[in-house]
């Protein structure tokens, strides 16, 4: 079970012993809930390599599974979805997502997702744009800002030896650009210029926009340690002798053995912002 910071915030990858009966039950289209959250199953894969145990043969079931309440938005539109003057909560329940409560809802200027497109690609570019990331967090799904994921209490503290390191200011740069435009009187508009980036054009956009879009979260560490499923993307982890890091993914991994053995662990994928 994975968390990230992304426009459909959860997944699910599942491998299980299953006879036809369970099997029917995780066909492509249904809905499976693990941990309290409720995944939509958007492709499964019967494994036949059969077993007969008790009079009953089993075989196996892998599937993948998305955030029930907004699978729809990773969905391709067979109609465009054009709308201005909005809010990032209008534009998911247009695409068809469905949510009590949307936290930390913003206002959007324009949103474009075309007729053979998935609007999770133009839901990204906002959260681009606005400098902030989609989470889910106990039941809810809202947007938060880059800076605001810092300003939170930390979840869990760790050692610094508990980690790998992942540090590149030469990929930095090549792969996460600056982003400049033109504005109304012809001249160009830049947006961060403290360091020398890769320029990306970037039409129609505000000097705002432009600088939020050259924040963003760097992967710095990974952290392989035991089960604790409380641990979401969003969170923020305390590293001794370092920054505050956040977590960009979080997987949670459950293995049973046929011989009762099994292994659990969560992996978390860590981040600094960088601007």
């Amino acid at each position: 079970m994975r968390s990230s910071l992304v426009p459909v915030p959860m997944t699910l990858e599942l491998e299980v012993r299953a006879d036809d009966d369970l099997a029917r039950l995780l066909a492509e289209g249904k809905v499976l809930e693990v941990g309290g959250n409720r995944f939509y199953i958007i492709k499964t894969t019967r494994v036949e390599n059969r077993v007969a145990q008790g009079g009953r043969d089993f075989g196996g079931v892998k599937l993948i599974g998305v955030l029930d309440n907004c699978h729809t938005v990773a969905f391709i539109r067979e109609t465009a979805l054009v709308r201005s003057n909005t809010r990032l909560s209008a534009i998911y329940k247009a695409a068809g997502a469905s949510f009590k409560v949307f936290d930390g809802d913003i206002p959007v200027e324009r949103f474009a997702c075309l007729k053979g497109q998935a609007p999770t690609f133009q839901i990204a570019l906002v959260m681009l744009e606005e400098g902030g990331v989609m989470r889910w967090r106990n039941g809810r799904l809202g947007f938060v800002r880059l800076a605001d994921l810092f300003n939170q209490t930390t979840s869990i503290s760790l050692p610094d030896n508990a980690s790998d390191n992942v540090a590149s200011g030469f990929l930095e740069r090549h792969n996460a650009p600056r982003f400049y435009s033109v504005g109304s009187d012809g001249k160009t508009v830049d947006g961060n210029t403290q360091k020398a980036r890769t320029a990306v054009y970037a039409p129609n956009k505000s000097p705002r926009q432009l600088q939020n879009m050259t924040r963003y979260l760097v992967h710095r560490k990974r952290v392989k340690r035991s089960l604790e499923e409380r641990l979401m993307a969003g969170d923020l982890v305390d590293i001794s002798g370092a920054k505050p890091m956040v977590i960009i993914t979080a997987a949670h991994v459950f293995e049973g053995g046929m011989d009762g053995a099994g292994n659990q662990y969560s992996k978390l994928w860590l981040g600094a912002m960088n601007s």
